[in-house]
């Protein structure tokens, strides 16, 4: 879906949809995935589907169960972002050093685009999400217990919520399959993709919510330390993953972790560089832990 047209508060000339300023004053606008989420048409949508969702959950006797998973969401959700413990260690030695996207990681040479599944599709898919600026965004699951998906490596990194909640915005489920698979999204369909499966940080409970209405009933029993294991399911491999996606507009240091988890492993040379980890997070206020 094409992002509706913005005035510039300042001069009064439109700010094109992919541009975090405008190009005629410079003056600093809303970030264009937020811009993007926060469309009229999107949030129609969305609460369209939600109302939905909240009436079929009431139909079922189910709708304290839903307020309660929305409650769970509005209060804990976060960002994980899981990397291979590589990554953080270079982003942790300095202040100056910044995480990559993975299209900067492409162009600037530090990695090849791959031939993968995802590799192969999600060119279009982004580039029908997130028109002109796909460089800029980072990806992150939605979470609730500062576990990230498995299959992208062994280290969790939780985000400062107040850092990066202003310029996130939210996809239904990873959006490539979401996007070419679930919806069949062809090259042509970009400027007419369906509303309603994204959303603003402070929407977030929603799209939860209109995600998971419909597995209520298999789960009506469940407690809401649960819901985590819903909100994020570890699939046998990256294709097999469930999670609502969060994409973050810009750049993140250091600075903008919360906290950090790793997965245990036997490995004595891992374990002598978790110690290092911990050591150059610790100065800077950063708690590691190890499961």
């Amino acid at each position: 879906m094409t992002t509706s047209p913005q005035s510039c508060a300042e001069c009064g000339y439109n700010i094109p949809p992919s541009s975090d300023c405008c190009p005629t004053c410079g003056r600093p606008s809303l970030f264009p995935n937020v811009r993007a989420a926060s469309d009229s048409r999107e949030v129609g949508a969305l609460a369209s589907r939600y109302a939905s969702a909240a009436e079929r959950a009431s139909e079922r006797g189910l709708l304290d169960h839903l307020q309660k998973l929305q409650q769970a969401i509005q209060q804990d959700a976060i960002a994980v972002i899981t990397m291979d413990i590589g990554e953080l260690e270079r982003v942790a030695r300095s202040d100056q050093a910044l995480f990559i996207t993975y299209y900067a990681a492409v162009s600037g040479g530090f990695r090849n685009p791959g031939a993968g599944f995802f590799d192969a599709l999600r060119g279009p898919a982004e580039e029908a999400l997130f028109q002109g600026y796909k460089e800029k965004i980072n990806f992150a699951a939605l979470a609730l217990d500062g576990n990230g998906l498995r299959n992208y490596g062994n280290t969790s990194v939780t985000l400062r919520t107040e850092l990066i909640a202003y310029r996130a915005s939210l996809y239904e489920s990873n959006n490539v399959i979401h996007t070419v698979i679930t919806q069949d999204l062809r090259m042509g369909d970009a400027a007419s993709m369906p509303a309603g499966h994204r959303a603003t940080w402070d929407g977030r409970d929603k799209l939860v919510v209109v995600k998971h209405a419909n597995h209520l009933e298999s789960e009506a029993q469940m407690k809401p330390d649960v819901f985590a294991t819903v909100l994020l399911h570890n699939g046998a491999t990256t294709r097999d993953d469930d999670f609502v996606e969060v994409h973050i507009y810009g750049p993140m240091s250091v600075y903008t972790i919360s906290k950090v988890r790793i997965a245990r492993q036997g490995n004595r040379r891992l374990l002598a560089r978790i110690a290092e980890l911990r050591k150059l997070l610790a100065d800077r206020g950063i708690p590691l832990e190890v499961t």
